[in-house]
């Protein structure tokens, strides 16, 4: 029986100021609302319901397949902004 390759995974936490829901970027680094207020926010932001100001900055936790910072100028080009990134231990 051939033994399974056990792969790490380096968790993270971003927060990230957005313009509209970033589906691609979230799908491209690997993130998921870090809570279940952050999810409620991206509802807000994607239109379903009425957004306020404080919605547009929103945590994820990111799960990554290699140590270090996220994507910043990818983020960037979707027209969100990192905030701040901290390694997840």
């Amino acid at each position: 029986m051939a033994s399974q390759k056990t792969s790490k995974v380096y968790r993270s936490k971003l927060v990230v100021q957005l313009r509209s829901v970033p589906y691609d970027m979230m799908r491209y680094d690997n993130c998921v609302p870090d809570t279940e207020a952050d999810a409620h926010k991206l509802e807000r932001v994607a239109g379903i319901a009425n957004a306020k100001p404080e919605d547009h900055t929103v945590a994820f936790r990111r799960y990554a397949a290699a140590a270090g910072p996220p994507s910043v100028g990818r983020w960037l080009s979707f027209n969100c902004k990192v905030l701040m990134w901290e390694p997840i231990s």
